[in-house]
């Protein structure tokens, strides 16, 4: 499972790939002319998955939220939750929507 995360900065959007574990795996920086290539593999195509996301994002309001899409099962995770234990360590997790 790949989970990705939408962030936006002026003139700019930020696609940010997770593994499992949420380490950061990717991150594709995209003007927000989507008419740009995306830095991906796939990205001198007329589309890829990431520029496609930047609509789904966008349409469900969730840039800028810290919610998660997973692309592939078509599925949002809620954004992290913080969960305080015994130790003085803070862990996070994700929260199934």
């Amino acid at each position: 499972m790949s989970l990705y995360k939408m962030n936006s900065f002026p003139g700019w959007y930020r696609c940010v790939k997770f593994d499992d574990e949420l380490n950061v795996e990717a991150v594709y920086d995209m003007p927000v002319t989507r008419h740009v290539n995306c830095p991906c593999f796939q990205g001198n195509k007329s589309t890829c998955r990431h520029r496609t996301m930047v609509g789904i994002f966008e349409a469900t309001h969730r840039v800028n939220t810290g919610w998660f899409l997973d692309f592939d099962k078509n599925e949002w995770k809620r954004p992290l939750e913080r969960e305080f234990l015994d130790e003085p360590n803070l862990t996070f997790k994700v929260a199934n929507d």
